[in-house]
């Protein structure tokens, strides 16, 4: 595989060799010369440093770059990119990777669950009756979709009496759920998974909860019912969210986090309970003050 003919499908500029050539990817920092790559470290002194140091052959790279990169005359060939590590996938996808999907033999799919074109479910997945997949779906190894929540109410005695589940979950077109991940169906309105959307492993979404397209939603994240999570909002892992509260469009919650109120767009927010980033800074500054910590 050649620098111009991946350079050609990404509709890309090449700084360097054209006919470069690499038989398979890498990561940056081992990367040998036959090896393709990308770098996105999130800071541009960071990039142009591992640039400089890797072995890689090709390196797909942030465009902005440019004018530094020819600069300091750099060894890769470099393809340059607007989304480094989005492009790095789609060369990944059409030109190293050969997947083979279907429905595994060992997963268990109950009667009336609907199933859309070109799903991969893995061995031991559980889809119990009334669950909707859409095209495009990827269901990992032992997740389990489309069970009843935990949802009881209380009577006179203080006896428990289990609320039927009558509703469903709706899985949208392009979604992945991870391994062991449990996505509960709805009681009176649906659970939705909306178009896109990435969910970890070991992961448990309550019923009634809706998340919006294209989020992502990591590893041990708890998501308690009928919580409404916007578009393209980024959970990082071990989080747990309240039930019934709304966290808004492009979120992003960090590592560990206790979402217990509502979280407005374009917000960052850390801690437990968390809270907006600038105010977390502010807590921790004056903590050190008052503690007598030096920064």
């Amino acid at each position: 595989m050649k620098a111009k003919e991946i350079a050609s499908f990404l509709k890309a500029e090449i700084i360097g060799d054209p006919m470069k050539e690499v038989t398979k990817p890498g990561y940056l920092h081992t990367a040998k010369s036959d090896e393709l790559t990308y770098c996105f470290l999130k800071d541009y002194a960071k990039d142009l440093e591992a640039i400089s140091k890797t072995s890689a052959g090709i390196v797909i790279c942030q465009k902005r770059l440019k004018d530094k990169l020819v600069a300091m005359k750099v060894k890769p060939t470099l393809i340059l990119s607007e989304v480094p590590k989005y492009d790095f996938a789609r060369v990944l996808e059409e030109f190293f990777v050969k997947e083979t999907r279907g429905i595994s033999p060992s997963a268990y799919i109950d009667k009336n669950v609907k199933i859309g074109k070109n799903v991969d479910i893995h061995p031991h997945a559980v889809i119990y009756e009334g669950t909707e997949i859409g095209d495009n779906v990827t269901i990992r190894a032992n997740a389990v979709l489309g069970a009843e929540g935990l949802d009881y109410g209380r009577g006179p005695k203080g006896d428990l009496k289990r609320i039927p589940h009558m509703s469903k979950l709706i899985i949208q077109d392009n979604v992945d759920i991870g391994s062991n991940t449990t996505v509960q169906k709805g009681m009176l309105r649906p659970t939705i998974i909306g178009e896109g959307t990435k969910i970890g492993p070991n992961c448990d979404i309550g019923h009634e909860v809706r998340i919006g397209k294209y989020c992502i939603i990591t590893g041990m994240t708890l998501i308690a019912g009928a919580t409404e999570i916007g578009d393209y909002t980024f959970i990082a892992p071990h989080s747990t969210i309240k039930n019934s509260i709304k966290i808004g469009r492009n979120v992003f919650v960090g590592i560990g986090s206790l979402v217990i109120r509502d979280v407005p767009d374009e917000t960052t927010i850390v801690g437990r309970p968390a809270i907006e980033i600038e105010k977390y800074r502010e807590q921790r500054k004056r903590l050190k003050e008052l503690l007598g910590v030096k920064s």
